[in-house]
Order: structure tokens, then sequence, then C-alpha cells
């Protein structure tokens, strides 16, 4: 990943799924495993052939009761 002070970006290849949303899925859950930083935004970037695909971008609630990210949380655009 890279980080600077505004936030943190994760830039994958999905190759280890064909299936989009299965290697999406999984990569999320690993990265939310690892760690999100408390108080800055985190973009994931798929890429397909070197192509940017899909942009996720997760954003922390300040003062959120759940620190913790779901997938559900992540905004997809394209």
């Amino acid at each position: 990943w890279t980080e600077d002070g505004k936030e943190r970006v994760y830039v994958l290849q999905n190759s280890a799924y064909r299936l989009n949303g299965v290697g999406i899925g999984k990569a999320v859950d690993i990265i939310q495993k690892m760690g999100l930083p408390d108080k800055k935004p985190c973009r994931i970037i798929v890429l397909d052939n070197n192509i940017p695909q899909i942009s996720l971008y997760y954003k922390p609630i300040i003062g959120d009761s759940v620190p913790e990210a779901s997938r559900a949380d992540w905004d997809v655009s394209y």
C-alpha cells in the first residue's frame, strides 16, 4: 500500500479469482483483518491487466460505536 496525509491506498491485480465479486471480497476481508487506519480514509483500486477497473472507498465515521469496517461500509465506483 501507499499512504499520504489524506488516505491509504491499496492497489491490487484481480488475478487470484476470476470472479470479480469473490476475488474483491476476499481482498477486502484480508485488508480489513490487517487493520485500517483509525482516522484516515482508505481506497482499494482493483486492476485488470494493469488498467483500473473498480475503486472502493472507505471513510471511517468518527465516534462510531463499532470501530471495525465491514464489506458494506465500502463505496464502489467504476
